[in-house]
């Protein structure tokens, strides 16, 4: 009689691009109002669970071990796998042109890494906040 051990699915990170640069990196810059809150958030998955970083320019500014929220269940999530996508997000009390940098976003795991960057220009208007998602389709 043979057995067989089980392991836990292996997935390497993905971020999803679809809403940042249409899937094709001719992005255009997310716009965000000066002197405003900002929320910019990314649909993450792999397994295990990948950390979560956010570059502003050079500079570490955030690392998320934890998601701000699980996805709902896109087509495209691996059902027999169990990977799920999470959001992760990135806060900012008061965007500054110090965004302008670009913002980084790389998520890691024991399996491997992925990373994406998108530039941000700010202007002077009348929303009174900004909340940007950067995900669209399913990413898994």
């Amino acid at each position: 009689m043979t057995y067989f051990k089980a392991f836990p699915a292996r997935v390497p990170p993905s971020i999803d691009r679809s809403a940042i640069d249409g899937g094709d990196g001719g992005g255009l810059p997310l716009m965000l109002k000066a002197d405003q809150p900002a929320t910019m958030t990314v649909r993450v998955c792999g397994l295990p669970a990948p950390v979560v970083r956010w570059y502003v320019g050079p500079a570490l500014v955030q690392t998320d071990r934890t998601p701000t929220t699980v996805a709902q269940r896109a087509a495209s999530d691996d059902e027999d796998s169990g990977v799920r996508a999470v959001k992760h997000s990135l806060t900012v009390d008061s965007v500054t042109d110090e965004l302008e940098q670009g913002v980084t976003v790389v998520a890691t795991n024991d399996v491997g890494r992925d990373a994406i960057s998108f530039s941000v220009k700010t202007y002077k208007g009348t929303d009174a906040h900004t909340v940007v998602v950067v995900h669209a389709g399913g990413v898994c």
